[in-house]
């Protein structure tokens, strides 16, 4: 079956907040994608660095957005003046008529954030938490509302609430040929890895990360929240003992080059790669205007031989 949903794997461009460029993690994280081929651009009128929670979901058909409104940010006048603006943030390239995948052709009218959505070849992953900010459907409609639009299922996971976020991507990440892996639960709370796997086995094959360490570093979940591009993984990493073993980890379960990046602000923050990047499919075979994205590494994307 294929899926409604373009993958992670099958990603190529790679989109990004102009403000991560102040952000320590921003030289090494450039370079390494030049250094990997990896084209990149920065989305306009962003207002934070997490572009991953209220950027669409790329389908085979073009664009799905969502209403972004989280109560973590609702909550609080000034955290709610954060709140980006999709259409606002849509580089001009992805709203031309002659772009493989067009505008925004569908919009869900869930509350939903991007950091709680895993897509796999069949299901769409997300913590429970999207039941508490979706009251008004329940859960039997939210199912229903998100069959019918992405044409997936959803696979629903406890919410881990020592992460306020209700976010899944630092928890669970899809392998491909219904196998997940999971962050190291094992490690720091088997009570809740038990939940977790419980609600993952009847739908997939699972992989855990686990680490031999004498001192475990507190954030040593982080790993798993890793940005995905085509046959390549940059991990985050913090110069811990766990580095080494989650990059030999990610390696041997992804069979794919997998290259540390050194994130302790972001996570110190509660995020990593995967939260400040929108990674897409995109024909490279055009050429656009630097001014589409704000900066020269733009100009990478070759011209159509035609």
């Amino acid at each position: 079956m294929s899926s409604a949903l373009i993958l992670d794997k099958e990603t190529n461009f790679v989109l990004f907040s102009k403000y991560i460029t102040s952000y320590k993690v921003w030289n090494q994280l450039s370079d390494e994608l030049e250094k990997h081929n990896v084209f990149y651009g920065f989305l306009p009128n962003t207002k934070d660095i997490w572009v991953r929670d209220f950027m669409p979901l790329q389908t085979y058909k073009g664009y799905c957005s969502y209403v972004y409104g989280p109560d973590y940010l609702m909550k609080d006048p000034e955290l709610r003046l954060l709140i980006s603006r999709v259409r606002d943030c849509m580089p001009s390239f992805l709203t031309c008529d002659f772009v493989p995948f067009p505008p925004i052709l569908q919009k869900l009218c869930l509350v939903l954030d991007g950091g709680n959505l895993i897509k796999t070849d069949k299901h769409l992953i997300m913590t429970d938490k999207v039941f508490l900010e979706n009251k008004r459907f329940g859960k039997e409609m939210i199912t229903e509302l998100l069959k019918q639009t992405l044409g997936i299922t959803p696979v629903y996971i406890p919410w881990d609430e020592n992460e306020p976020y209700g976010h899944a991507d630092g928890m669970v990440r899809y392998v491909g040929d219904d196998t997940v892996l999971i962050t190291n639960y094992y490690d720091f709370d088997p009570p809740f890895r038990t939940k977790l796997i419980k609600s993952l086995s009847p739908f997939f094959d699972i992989k855990e990360l686990h680490y031999e360490v004498d001192k475990p570093n507190k954030n040593n979940w982080a790993y798993i929240n890793f940005l995905q591009v085509d046959n390549c993984i940059f991990m985050p990493a913090m110069d811990i003992a766990e580095d080494e073993q989650a990059q030999r980890q990610l390696s041997e379960i992804y069979k794919c080059e997998v290259v540390p990046i050194r994130c302790e602000q972001l996570i110190r923050m509660g995020g990593a790669l995967n939260c400040i990047s929108w990674n897409i499919q995109y024909d490279k075979g055009f050429h656009y205007c630097a001014n589409d994205f704000g900066a020269k590494d733009a100009l990478q994307l070759p011209a159509s031989s035609d």
